[in-house]
């Protein structure tokens, strides 16, 4: 499965922070999605996650896990 989303310069650590736990539920209900994943591969458009009001997108490709 391959997300891609946008995150805020603001959300950075906040979403970063839960990246790093590399195993989570994901819920995208325009896509009708429910269900355990692992990270695989990811990256991001950032080039400087600390200036302000800058807007990256992150790449997630994930396996699906059993719940």
């Amino acid at each position: 499965m391959v997300i891609d989303f946008q995150v805020s310069s603001e959300d950075y650590y906040r979403i970063t922070t839960l990246l790093y736990e590399m195993t989570f539920d994901v819920k995208v209900a325009e896509r009708n999605l429910d269900s355990r994943a692992t990270i695989s591969n990811y990256s991001t458009s950032f080039t400087n996650l600390y200036e302000e009001n800058q807007v990256g997108v992150f790449h997630l490709e994930l396996i699906e896990v059993r719940k």
